[in-house]
């Protein structure tokens, strides 16, 4: 099986989440392949994945099978990491695979690095923070992913580069996303990194939500896109390429806002500490032109 890179994004590192890197130092080793998963999907079921530390890289598939391999790198002796596992299950509408530390656990809506309740993880659908916790290793998730297949993506501590064919949720803490799809909407949050989020098409009636605190985050739309549209920024600029849409603020929050179309899709771009874009894309879901500063009221 081979992949295609899609983008080069840096790694966060866990300094800071309580993990000792000096006293754990060595060499650095690696291992390919040292997980694998491949399942029959069709247009509209899920695939969960769900990552501690590294990477999730996704591209289509050219049949209507899911191959997933994982990656390993670590610092330490030439041994495989002890406290790394993998699961990969059905569950309903679809699968899950995740990447297990120690006794964590994993389901679609709970993810604990550590079961002790330190470190990071996913709880009722919601990121929360603890003390220490994680590992040393870092897992690079490779997966090829079928046309119309929904993604549903966690990654702690690194960064998503992501191409596919149906509508993306994304929840991260530390690490830059980059998320393509033909068919939107995206809906994507971390605390730590910047945001690229493009859809050439939007369906249903979902809503297209990107957020970070620390970061650029930008949402790229089809020119033709019918959305209720609400930019903000906190401590940075906010940009629109889309006519029809004004400037102003509203509490301690640089905003935009307007009404595209017959306004079907509720759009909401925020960032705290950095800037907010809202981009078109032509058919070919190229950028039409370069961000400018949305008009004043």
């Amino acid at each position: 099986m081979s992949f295609r890179p899609i983008v080069a994004l840096a790694l966060f590192s866990l300094a800071g989440c309580g993990v000792d890197v000096e006293a754990n130092a060595g060499p650095e080793r690696s291992r390919e392949q040292v997980f694998a998963y491949t399942a029959p999907l069709r247009a509209g079921q899920t695939v969960a994945l769900r990552n501690m530390s590294g990477q999730l890289s996704i591209e289509p598939a050219t049949d209507d099978t899911l191959r997933i391999v994982a990656d390993l790198t670590w610092r330490g002796d030439s041994a495989l990491p002890s406290d790394v596992t993998f699961r990969g299950d059905t569950m309903p509408g679809g699968v899950l695979v995740c990447a297990i530390v120690g006794d964590g656990r994993c389901t679609p809506d709970d993810y604990d690095v550590k079961s002790d309740g330190t470190g990071m993880s996913l709880r009722g659908g919601r990121l929360k923070l603890g003390m220490g916790g994680g590992s040393l290793a870092k897992v690079h998730f490779r997966v090829q992913v079928p046309t119309g297949v929904r993604l549903d993506l966690v990654m702690i501590d690194g960064t998503i580069v992501s191409a596919s064919s149906a509508p993306v949720e994304a929840k991260g803490v530390n690490g830059d996303m980059t998320i393509v799809t033909s068919v939107g909407p995206v809906q994507a949050k971390t605390v730590n990194g910047n945001i690229d989020a493009r859809m050439t098409t939007l369906a249903g009636s979902d809503s297209v939500y990107v957020e970070t605190v620390n970061g650029e985050v930008a949402a790229y739309l089809p020119m033709n896109a019918s959305a209720t549209v609400d930019v903000r920024a906190t401590n940075g600029t906010v940009l629109s390429d889309f006519p029809g849409v004004s400037g102003g603020s509203q509490r301690f929050d640089k905003m935009i806002s307007g009404v595209l179309g017959a306004g079907t899709t509720p759009v909401r771009v925020r960032s705290i500490n950095g800037g907010a874009s809202l981009r078109q894309l032509d058919a070919q879901g190229r950028p039409v032109q370069a961000a400018a500063p949305a008009p004043a009221p």
